[in-house]
């Protein structure tokens, strides 16, 4: 993940030459694209075919790199014998779409021949549904509330979409139609830990007691212990917020029973502690 980041972020940056490439496009934004990066150092743009994977999400199939002469032509040095790919975090690097008249130079289809190992109907459910996932991922709820309706309307019990409905929701401060999703899918899944994880954060938003109860439910249901010291800490941060301490306290034990002394909420709790105790 990191190394990608990383790469992205290289193709970002460095002089820009004067072409028709704009480089204004998100890379969410382009699907099944051939898209240039921002020129690099030894005047070259990566380039490559942006298509989404059912299983690995948003991708980028790089194809080499290409230089633009005086005259403007497109000089390509494509990979050979070998295929690069890289799945694509969120991330804010724009890149260029490649004008279709630059296609023969770049020796490149419009649609690439192994596109279609990959490519499925816009109706394929699990299509639908990674689409949604995906833009869930890059937090635009909106897009992602679509194509999960879509899901919902072929198969309403589809693994997960319950969680995607409910993530959306959190996003767009639409803290009650999360929890009622939420409250629905527990019951059918009632040792789901995300689940509750997710119903924690959407009733913290609504009501703090509410919230509590939900953690009961999952301390007794829920066995992964790294959701429990989430679910605790966040509880907690909102008593400190409130400078209730005897509640902060309780739920600081809540959260070093399900937590080392080196996790992240430990951490956090002794930095809040530290605060606390000054009151």
């Amino acid at each position: 993940m990191k190394y990608i980041l990383t790469l992205l972020l290289l193709w970002s940056i460095g002089s820009k030459a004067q072409t028709e490439l704009k480089f204004d496009h998100a890379l969410i934004d382009c699907e099944d694209k051939w898209v240039a990066f921002p020129m690099n150092k030894d005047s070259t743009y990566n380039f490559g075919f942006i298509y989404l994977d059912k299983m690995a999400g948003l991708t980028l199939n790089v194809e080499g790199t290409f230089k633009i002469d005086a005259k403007g032509n497109y000089e390509a040095k494509k990979i050979i014998n070998s295929s690069v790919k890289h799945r694509i975090p969120p991330t804010k690097v724009l890149a260029a779409l490649i004008p279709l008249t630059k296609f023969s130079e770049l020796q490149i289809k419009e649609i690439p021949d192994w596109l279609h190992f990959y490519k499925t109907s816009d109706t394929d459910v699990n299509r639908i549904f990674r689409l949604g996932f995906v833009y869930n991922q890059w937090d635009l709820a909106e897009k992602a509330l679509i194509n999960l309706e879509k899901v919902k309307a072929i198969n309403p019990k589809y693994n997960g979409l319950s969680f995607e409905f409910a993530f959306a929701y959190n996003v767009l401060k639409q803290y009650d139609k999360a929890a009622k999703v939420l409250k629905e899918a527990i019951v059918e899944n009632p040792k789901d830990c995300l689940l509750y994880k997710e119903l924690v954060y959407a009733q913290l938003n609504v009501k703090l007691t509410d919230a509590e109860e939900t953690y009961r439910d999952a301390d007794k249901n829920c066995s992964d212990n790294a959701y429990k010291s989430e679910m605790a800490h966040n509880i907690a941060y909102h008593y400190y917020l409130l400078k209730n301490k005897q509640k902060f306290n309780y739920w600081g034990e809540e959260v070093t029973k399900y937590s080392k002394p080196e996790d992240q909420f430990s951490q956090k709790l002794k930095l809040m502690r530290a605060e606390m105790d000054k009151l």
